[in-house]
């Protein structure tokens, strides 16, 4: 598929998106309440070392950007719509002189209808941006690095020999699409069943160039079956069937089949424990079956001032080149209201992963931390500033990293009722 008819597609989905919210509104206008909310944010970023916000840049240097969206909520008797049709765009012009500015459009929508035995919607989200790599090739200042050097500097790269080759930044586009509608049931007092159709795109403007980044576009179909049935008035029992087929644009296909049972537990009135455990059977077109583990856990507890989120998770799934992809994460946080115009939050997360591949170690560690504060200069008018330390471990030495980094933006969102 052609970036052409990818940026194509996703220009029908933004229509359809669009007409199919202004349908829903305009059909329940005499009841409904909708709100549009427009917001423009613009965001400066300071790294030392901007490798971990796009893989593959170590240099250090000022991120700038700027966000117009619209947000278009409609609250009706029986059908509810959001929807966020927006822009960023992005200036690199403080870290490299070769890189050119990204923008960066973006569509999120969700519609949902009640009906007398359940309810049944659709998610949508589309969004288009840049991935970076550092190359081995001819670095000509005055004539931008062409596919031809590119490979060339990749087999000299391969070679052992980079005489009179230079490293080079190359950037290239991507598409992101996501589409999931579902229906939910209720099946009696107790108990309901949810079926959720997924399907994630991934598409880049270029494909031998992708293939150079270690990245590849895929098409991927999901069936999800949940059924959920009420133990007590804080106890609810779960259980969840999923089958994915994976389609890599270079690689083989692969089947994915996972079941999950769990328990969520309401603690008190402010607090609540899910746990989720089940198990993976990854089925390549070529080789072996193999399987795996899944385990999850979620504890949110509600304060006075403050909310804490904790997750653990472990999955097992194919990753973009159909390898199998085990990912260990664990993510913590925290929002504290210091005053009616003050928060604070506090990010912390660690994510570990490790593609099997014979005789070659692909694992990962993912570490990064990220204090922030937030003033209410006015109703509309809201100021950001924040620090955020990453740190990367790879297998392969060479692409260890870590950075230290400051932002500060400032939010304007007013709402306007009618």
């Amino acid at each position: 598929m052609t970036m052409q008819k990818t940026m194509q597609d996703l220009g029908k989905v933004q229509w359809v998106a669009a007409a199919g919210l202004a349908a829903v509104l305009c059909s329940g206008a005499a009841q409904a309440k909708w709100v549009v909310q427009p917001t423009a944010e613009v965001r400066v970023e300071s790294s030392d070392n901007i490798a971990l916000r796009n893989d593959g840049l170590e240099d250090g240097g000022l991120v700038s950007s700027a966000t117009l969206q619209a947000n278009v909520i409609n609250r009706g008797e029986r059908t509810q719509a959001t929807g966020t049709f927006g822009i960023s765009f992005v200036d690199y012009s403080g870290v490299e002189d070769n890189l050119q500015d990204d923008n960066v459009p973006f569509v999120n929508l969700a519609i949902r209808r009640g009906y007398e035995r359940g309810n049944a919607g659709v998610n949508i989200s589309g969004r288009r941006d840049s991935l970076f790599r550092r190359f081995a090739g001819i670095n000509d200042p005055f004539q931008p690095i062409a596919q031809d050097d590119l490979q060339d500097g990749l087999d000299d790269l391969d070679n052992g020999d980079l005489v009179n080759q230079g490293i080079v930044t190359r950037q290239i586009d991507r598409i992101r699409l996501n589409v999931s509608p579902y229906a939910q049931f209720t099946l009696n007092d107790r108990s309901n069943l949810r079926v959720t159709y997924a399907y994630s795109g991934e598409d880049y403007e270029d494909e031998d160039l992708a293939a150079a980044f270690g990245a590849q576009g895929y098409d991927s179909h999901s069936l999800v079956g949940q059924y959920t049935r009420a133990i007590n008035q804080r106890t609810r029992f779960f259980m969840t069937a999923r089958g994915t087929f994976f389609t890599p644009d270079r690689a083989q296909d692969t089947d994915a089949y996972e079941t999950l049972v769990g328990i969520r537990r309401d603690l008190s009135e402010r607090s609540n424990l899910s746990v989720q455990v089940g198990a993976n059977r990854i089925s390549p077109d070529v080789g072996d079956d193999e399987t795996g583990v899944s385990a999850g856990l979620t504890y949110s507890r509600q304060f006075t001032n403050g909310l804490l989120r904790v997750d653990a998770q472990r999955t097992v799934q194919p990753n973009s080149f159909g390898l199998i992809l085990e990912t260990n994460r664990l993510s913590m946080n925290y929002q504290y209201l210091l005053s009616s115009r003050l928060a604070a939050t506090m990010r912390v997360a660690a994510t570990s992963t490790d593609t099997s591949q014979e005789n070659n170690s692909q694992e990962r560690d993912f570490v990064s931390f990220t204090p922030e504060l937030s003033y209410s200069l006015t109703e509309n008018w809201q100021v950001t500033a924040g620090y955020q330390y990453r740190y990367r471990d790879v297998a392969i030495d060479s692409e260890n990293a870590k950075s230290n980094a400051v932002f500060l933006s400032m939010r304007y969102s007013p709402r306007l009722e009618r």
